[in-house]
């Protein structure tokens, strides 16, 4: 039991007045001799038992009547009530969920709509002299306000103004934003409200952090979650997981197919869903196209096909309507179109005579498989005699094809110090560099020359050799390619023929491990392909040959040396985008190329929910510890196109001038939109907390909840009770008999 006004038990003391008083009256008489009283003394010793048993009950409800008067002023209640007593100022806290669920419709209300109707209603039921604090939260956590946290017209705006994030839901941050605004109010009683659809997986999160942090809650105060979500309502849901394009290198001119992968994340059927395709706010598609029904837990794919007619880095946008959950039916990616793809092949056996015998042949024609002089993909091949850093100048890739370095013993002939130390510099800046192996490339000088003591190039330190003939080949393994990497594609029927199909009978042997990553092997674990990003841009080393010298390299066009190139390629051209696609909560960094020496920049946030315009803050330029100047920007919990400019500037600035970044919902919100039922909620805390729902009966509940939570109701209505039994008592002494 506890007591919200304990200084008034003290007033239980007041027993000793009838106590005193009944001893005190019972001593003023003295025995005075009558005659007539000789004849009484019989009948009186008969009844004086009967008269001090009246006496001392009567004096005892007398007691017990002060007693529960005093109690009732102290004002008991159960000390695990989930609420403070009435009247009692407190230091509320209203923890709101922001988390983009909230903005689920439950028939025509929003969840979070119905959430601020209920922080409303529970502002209305705080006593007077409470202070009120707003904290939202999603998988982080913002305190709101009111600035003065007694002004309670202030937390009214600032509950009207909330709108969803494109965030998932975790409940910790927001129980230790709570916490801390709670510690900072003055009253005794503090009151923690949680407003909330009570989406799964924000308690299953975290849940043994959670479950102590809501303990300190408990220990400092009351916490009462509000349900927001309609209890008899599944929303319909679809998500768009991804856009992919189909085919190669987007460039210019062409007509390129998207694939949107849509997921039913909800728990009822969705019928009639439009889908719709959109290339810089250009429609590829007249109408939308609509579907017939998605099952739950269906994934289904849909293809649009759209035009890329600019160079430059587009904004490919993704919609749905036709479902309650609105925070995942747009999907935003960046798609950097070439009007050309230019590619350096530094050859270590050059041949002008008979180009079919170069070291370039199989790479020239993977890349370029028709022999058109007007294809996208351009190859300058030069000798790597002849390689100097002005080869490399608007380049986007470059190979280095059996290619020797020069040494004292041979300073004539090999690649250039020149050359290498411009090499560096373009992979820093956001090249691609692929390395293969052959006869001219000595694994010790090497890795003197580009390894951890030299320029700093390759993924692992080379070691020898490995050896084989050629009736034992080695293979390599399908099963071994990364299937995270951009040659996952190895891994399917098809391509993973291709894969195995090729012989190798000599291998470059690396040190394990290092700063690179395999993408793959052969059969026996050696490393075949290595991946290793330096600056913005990447190395890969190719521990064999790209020719007929150390393999049996084909001209087939089936053959896995022309998949090879064109992932290559795709791959590391794409890391020259300013930019990228990033989730909701991500940090955007961009670091600015030398060719960039603009110091003032801003960057221009997509619209605010109901707003068209886009917000244009300032943000720092800053320097790493190399001196490598970069961009970053934190708050990106609204999904939408972020632009970095240069100050003053708009987004129409030349793409090498601005980073594109296309911020998408954090899908791990819908992965299942299943909600916590109360049990689930009790066996996560440990405890079962009071739930009470979202609508036109919270302002009820509440007060029930702090009816239920204080007894002196029932101490007053039991003294009472007990002064009518005390009057009845005297009234039955008092009568003669």
């Amino acid at each position: 039991m506890q007591f919200a006004a304990p200084m008034m038990l003290a007033g239980a003391a007041a027993i000793s007045i009838p106590i005193v008083l009944h001893l005190f009256y019972r001593a003023r008489y003295k025995p005075l001799p009558w005659a007539p009283m000789h004849f009484l003394r019989q009948a009186i010793e008969q009844t004086s038992r009967r008269l001090r048993f009246q006496e001392w009950l009567l004096l005892l409800l007398r007691c017990l009547a002060i007693v529960l008067l005093a109690l009732a002023l102290a004002r008991p209640g159960w000390s695990g009530s989930s609420m403070s007593s009435r009247g009692q100022a407190v230091d509320a806290v209203f923890l709101v969920d922001v988390s983009y669920s909230m903005g689920a419709m439950d028939g025509e209300v929003r969840r979070l709509d119905r959430a601020k109707e209920a922080a409303q209603a529970v502002l209305d039921t705080l006593p007077p002299l409470s202070s009120i604090q707003v904290v939202t939260f999603a998988d982080r956590a913002w305190w709101v306000g009111p600035q003065q946290r007694y002004n309670w017209d202030q937390a009214r705006q600032l509950l009207q103004g909330l709108e969803p994030t494109a965030l998932s839901t975790d409940l910790l941050p927001g129980l230790e934003a709570a916490l801390e605004a709670a510690q900072s109010g003055t009253a005794a009683a503090k009151e923690f409200y949680i407003f909330t659809d009570l989406q799964r997986l924000g308690w299953e999160r975290q849940a043994e952090a959670l479950r102590s942090k809501m303990e300190e809650l408990r220990q400092l105060g009351s916490v009462v979650v509000v349900h927001c979500a309609h209890p008899q309502r599944r929303p319909a849901n679809v998500t768009v997981e991804s856009v992919q394009w189909v085919g190669t290198i987007p460039h210019t001119r062409t007509r390129v197919p998207f694939t949107l992968l849509l997921r039913n994340s909800g728990q009822v059927p969705v019928r009639g869903l439009r889908v719709a395709l959109e290339i810089d706010d250009r429609s590829v598609e007249k109408d939308a196209v609509q579907l017939d029904q998605i099952e739950p837990g269906q994934t289904y794919p849909v293809t649009l096909t759209g035009g890329l007619e600019e160079a430059g880095v587009r904004l490919i946008q993704a919609r749905i309507q036709g479902d309650d959950l609105p925070g995942d039916n747009l999907h935003l990616t960046t798609l950097l179109v070439r009007d050309k793809v230019r590619v350096l092949l530094v050859d270590g056996t050059p041949n002008p005579d008979d180009p079919l015998q170069a070291g370039d042949h199989f790479v020239r024609t993977a890349l370029n498989p028709t022999g058109n002089p007007d294809y996208f993909i351009e190859t300058e091949s030069v000798g790597a005699v002849e390689a100097g850093p002005r080869h490399l100048d608007g380049k986007d890739a470059v190979y280095l094809l059996n290619a020797p370095l020069r040494s004292p013993e041979n300073p004539v002939r090999g690649l250039s110090p020149e050359f290498l130390d411009e090499l560096a510099r373009f992979v820093q800046r956001g090249g691609g560099l692929i390395i293969a192996a052959g006869d001219h490339v000595d694994p010790k000088q090497y890795t003197e020359v580009l390894g951890p003591s030299g320029r700093d190039l390759l993924p692992l330190p080379l070691k020898g050799y490995h050896l084989t003939s050629e009736k034992k080949p080695y293979r390599l393994s399908a099963p071994s390619v990364a299937a995270d990497s951009f040659l996952a594609d190895f891994r399917k029927p098809g391509y993973a023929e291709a894969l195995e199909r090729l012989a190798l009978f000599r291998m470059l042997a690396v040190e394990e491990p290092g700063p690179g990553r395999v993408l793959i092997r052969d059969t026996d674990g050696r490393p075949y392909l290595l991946q290793r990003r330096l600056g913005a841009g990447e190395v890969l080393l190719i521990t064999s040959s790209l020719d007929e010298r150390w393999c049996n390299f084909s001209a087939d066009p089936g053959s896995f040396h022309v998949p090879l190139a064109m992932l290559t390629i795709k791959h590391l051209t794409g890391l020259k985008q300013p930019g990228g696609v990033l989730t909701a909560g991500e940090t955007l960094t961009w670091v600015l190329p030398p060719t960039v020496q603009t110091e003032a920049w801003d960057l221009l946030l997509p619209p605010r929910p109901g707003q068209h315009e886009t917000e244009r803050v300032t943000v720092p330029l800053q320097k790493d510890a190399n001196g490598q100047r970069f961009l970053s920007w934190n708050d990106t919990f609204q999904a939408g196109v972020y632009r970095f400019v240069p100050r003053g500037l708009s987004a129409d600035t030349t793409t090498e001038m601005t980073a594109t970044f296309a911020v998408n919902p954090d899908l791990r919100e819908a992965t299942s939109l299943v909600l916590a039922s109360a049990e689930e909620i009790s066996q996560w805390l440990g405890f079962s907390p009071a739930i009470i729902p979202a609508g036109s009966d919270t302002a009820a509940a509440v007060t029930q909840l702090r009816i239920r939570g204080e007894w002196t109701e029932y101490f007053l209505v039991g003294l009472l009770l007990l002064l009518v039994a005390e009057s009845a008592w005297a009234w039955l002494c008092g009568r003669a008999w």
